[in-house]
């Protein structure tokens, strides 16, 4: 997959500023946003807003690859649990040309191993939504 993208834009006659004519964005990195599911030290489920983080996008071969990257940097906010379980998710494109823009991809629910219940992710999605 191509991380190059070539926008091709006249001028308008309304146009107040000069446009250029060909401006190439390179996909640079990613930005995720979360909450994750965590286990406390006496073993209760809760929910936590994650520290975004952001990553290369270079070198990714895979969707595969991709979560196992976003698996393993998942955190709790320097909360300090037992366990992070997984997380609800927000997965953003960083593109940069003459300047920089932020794509929102899309939204996902992760597991670092087996699957989140069906109440593990409401918890995390109401928690990322309610601040």
């Amino acid at each position: 997959m191509s991380n190059l993208y070539n926008i091709y834009r006249t001028t308008t006659e309304d146009s107040k500023t000069q446009i250029p004519g060909h401006i190439t964005l390179q996909l640079k990195e990613y930005l995720i946003r979360g909450a994750a599911i965590i286990t406390t030290m006496d073993n209760a489920i809760g929910s936590i807003k994650m520290n975004d983080f952001m990553f290369s996008a270079e070198g990714i071969e895979s969707e595969d690859q991709f979560m196992e990257i976003i698996a393993s940097l998942l955190n709790d906010n320097g909360f300090g649990c037992k366990e992070i379980r997984g997380a609800y998710i927000e997965i953003f494109a960083i593109y940069r040309g003459p300047g920089k823009t932020q794509s929102f991809i899309k939204s996902d629910f992760i597991a670092k191993r087996g699957t989140l219940s069906t109440a593990e992710k409401e918890l995390a999605y109401n928690t990322y939504f309610q601040f």
